[in-house]
C-alpha cells in the first residue's frame, strides 16, 4: 500500500548509469562537432535518439523515453520563446516588404509542390497538405547558428533572413494545432476543425495588441513619468535581474497556459510572449536607471552614493542567457531532438522505393526554398549612373571645358551676346593650350595630392556603384539558409503521424505510411544540404570581399544587402 502514496527510491544499476550518461554526453558532443563542420548538429542528435531508443538498440526504457519527450518539449517552448525575444521590431518594420515576400514564397511553394505526393505515393490531399506544412518551416536554431558564424547577423540580409524564418515558423506553429485537430476529428470533415485553431490564434494576437495598446503602454508611460518626477520608483525595481526574470517567466507561463486551454498552439503563445517582452523593452527603454538621477524628496531616505550608481540596463536576451540558456542548450534542446529520433522508423527508411521517391520530393523542397532568394536579385533594368559620377577622376572637378570657357567669357567687358561667346571661345582655347601645365602637388608618399572635396565625391560615386551591384550571392545565401527545416518540421511531421494523418488511423501509431517516411527523409536531407551550401557560399563571399574588392576595387558581392 505504501507504493500508492509514494515512490520508493531505488538506486539505478550500473547499466542504466552508463546508458544514460553516454546518451547525454554524445548528444552534446555530436551537436558541437556537426555545428562547427556542417551547421546541422540537430541531425546528429536525432540520429542518436534513433540509435539509443526504440527504433534502434532499445537501450532506453519506455519510461525514460517518455520523460525525455516531456523535457524536450519544455526545451522547445523555451527555444521558441528565445526566437520571440530576438525579434527586432525596428528592423522588421524597415524590411517588412521583403521579409513578407520571402516568407509567403517559402510557405506557398512547399505546400504547392507537396501535392506531387498524390502521384508519388497515392497520398490523400490532407496528407499532402500536412507534408507541405511540415516542409514550409525554417529551422530558427540553424539560421541563428549560420548568421553568428558568418558574421551576417547585423546586415540587411541577416535581418530579412531572420524575419522570414520567424514568419514561416509562426505559421508552422499554427499548422501544428490545425493538423492535430484534423487528425483527432472523427467522421467527415468539418470546417470548424480548421477554423477554430486559426481563429483562436488570431484572437490571441488581437487581444495582446489591445492589452499592449491600452494597458501596458499607458501604465509604463505613467511609471516612467513618475520616476522622472521622483514620485514613484516602481520602474527602478524592474532593473533588478531577478525581478525581470520572474516577470518574463510569468508572462511566458501565463500565455502558454491560456493558449492551451483556448485551443491554439502553446508554441505560438511562447513566441508571442517573447515578442511582447522584446517590444516592451525596445519601445519604452524600460529598466534603465540614469547615472545621476535626482531623487528629490527621496534623497533624504536613500544614501547619497545611490544617486551616482552606474546605469543599469536589463536585456531580456541577457536574462534568458543567464537563467535558461545553459540548461536549454546542454539538456532540454538535445532531449527534444532525441525524442524526435524516438519516432523515426529506421528499419523502414532504407527501402528502395522510399529512397528514390524521397530524393525526388527533397529536390522539390530544396527548389521551393531556393526560389525565395529571387526577391533579393536586383536586375539592372532602368538603372542609370548619376551624371555627377560619369567620367569622374579623383582630384578633378566635373565642370566641363566649355562651361569654364563660358564662365570666363561672360565676365569680359562688352561681351554679352551668345554669338560673341561662340566667336571668342576658340581663341581662348588656343591661348590656354600654349600655357604651361601647372604642376600637380605631390604628397609625402610621392603620389599626386587629391582635392579632398573631389575625392569625397568620387568615393560617394564608388559607394553608389557598390550598393547597386548586381549579384546572385545574396539570393543564393538567403534561399539556401531557408532550406533547413529543423525542429518545427520534425514536430509537425511527428504530430501528424501520431494523430493518424499519415497512417490513416490514430489508433495505430506504429503503422508508418510511405508519405511519413518520405517527409522524414526530405526534412533530414534539407537540414543537411541547406547549411552546408550556405556555409560554402558564405566562405566564397568572404574571400571575394577580402581579396578582389580590396585589390581590384570590385563591387561588394552582397551589394546593398550586406549593409549593416
Amino acid at each position: 500500500m505504501s507504493a500508492s502514496f509514494a515512490l520508493p527510491y531505488e538506486e539505478p544499476n550500473i547499466t542504466t548509469i552508463l546508458t544514460v550518461s553516454s546518451f547525454t554526453l554524445l548528444l552534446n558532443v555530436t551537436n558541437k562537432v556537426l555545428d562547427n563542420v556542417l551547421y546541422c548538429g540537430l541531425v546528429g542528435q536525432v540520429l542518436i535518439g534513433t540509435a539509443w531508443g526504440t527504433p534502434g538498440a532499445k537501450w532506453l526504457s519506455t519510461h525514460f523515453e517518455n520523460a525525455v519527450t516531456d523535457l524536450g518539449y519544455l526545451g522547445l517552448i523555451l527555444i521558441v520563446f528565445e526566437g520571440g525575444l530576438a525579434t527586432s521590431f525596428p528592423s522588421l518594420k524597415r524590411n517588412l516588404l521583403h521579409s513578407s515576400c520571402v516568407a509567403v514564397t517559402g510557405i506557398a511553394l512547399p505546400i504547392a509542390f507537396s501535392f506531387c505526393l498524390l502521384g508519388l505515393t497515392q497520398a490523400t490531399p490532407l496528407q499532402a497538405f500536412a507534408a507541405g506544412a511540415a516542409l514550409c518551416s525554417t529551422s530558427l536554431g540553424t539560421t541563428f547558428t549560420i548568421l553568428r558564424t558568418s558574421g551576417l547577423v547585423d546586415t540587411r540580409l541577416g535581418t530579412i533572413l531572420t524575419s522570414a524564418a520567424m514568419m514561416d515558423d509562426v505559421v508552422g506553429l499554427v499548422m501544428v494545432q490545425v493538423i492535430g485537430s484534423l487528425g483527432n476529428s472523427a467522421g467527415p470533415f468539418k470546417a470548424v476543425t480548421v477554423v477554430r485553431p486559426i481563429a483562436v490564434s488570431i484572437g490571441l494576437v488581437v487581444l495582446l495588441l489591445l492589452c499592449c495598446r491600452f494597458i501596458v503602454s499607458p501604465l509604463t508611460s505613467w511609471m516612467l513619468a513618475s520616476r522622472s518626477a521622483g514620485i514613484c520608483g516602481v520602474i527602478e525595481y524592474l532593473s533588478d535581474t531577478k525581478i525581470s526574470w520572474c516577470l518574463q517567466t510569468v508572462v511566458l507561463v501565463g500565455l502558454v497556459a491560456a493558449a492551451s486551454y483556448a485551443g491554439t498552439s502553446n508554441l505560438f503563445a511562447a513566441y508571442l510572449a517573447g515578442a511582447t517582452i522584446s517590444w516592451w523593452v525596445t519601445t519604452f527603454r524600460v529598466c534603465q536607471v540614469p547615472a545621476s538621477t535626482e531623487r528629490g524628496s527621496r534623497s533624504s531616505i536613500r544614501d547619497v552614493s545611490d544617486t551616482a550608481r552606474p546605469e543599469k540596463t536589463v536585456d531580456p536576451a541577457a536574462i534568458y542567457t543567464k537563467y535558461y540558456n545553459s540548461v536549454v542548450e546542454e539538456l532540454l534542446k538535445p532531449f527534444f531532438f532525441a525524442s524526435i529520433g524516438f519516432s523515426i522508423p529506421t528499419a523502414q527508411l532504407f527501402s528502395g522505393a522510399i529512397v528514390w521517391r524521397s530524393c525526388v520530393y527533397a529536390t522539390l523542397m530544396l527548389l521551393a526554398k531556393l526560389l525565395t532568394g529571387l526577391w533579393l536579385i536586383r536586375l539592372p533594368l532602368g538603372r542609370k549612373v548619376p551624371s555627377s559620377c560619369k567620367n569622374r577622376r579623383p582630384g578633378y572637378s566635373n565642370t566641363s571645358k566649355h562651361q569654364a570657357d563660358d564662365q570666363r567669357l561672360t565676365v569680359l567687358p562688352g561681351v554679352d551676346s551668345t554669338a560673341a561667346v561662340q566667336e571668342l571661345r576658340p581663341q581662348i582655347q588656343e591661348k590656354d593650350s600654349k600655357k604651361p601645365k601647372p604642376r600637380v602637388p605631390l604628397s609625402n608618399e610621392g603620389r599626386p595630392r587629391v582635392n579632398p572635396i573631389c575625392q569625397a565625391e568620387t568615393d560617394q560615386c564608388r559607394q553608389q556603384s557598390v550598393l547597386k551591384a548586381v549579384s546572385l550571392y545574396p539570393g543564393f545565401i538567403l534561399g539556401s539558409a531557408m532550406v533547413a527545416r529543423g525542429e518545427i518540421g520534425f514536430l509537425i511531421a511527428s504530430t501528424a503521424n501520431s494523430n493518424g494523418v499519415f497512417s490513416g488511423s490514430s489508433s495505430q501509431p506504429s503503422a508508418f505510411s510511405e508519405t511519413f517516411l518520405i517527409v522524414i527523409w526530405a526534412i533530414l536531407l534539407c537540414t543537411i544540404i541547406g547549411p552546408v551550401a550556405t556555409g560554402l557560399m558564405v566562405e566564397r563571399v568572404k574571400r571575394l570581399q577580402k581579396d578582389e574588392r580590396r585589390v581590384n576595387e570590385k563591387p561588394d558581392p552582397l551589394g546593398v544587402w550586406g549593409v549593416t
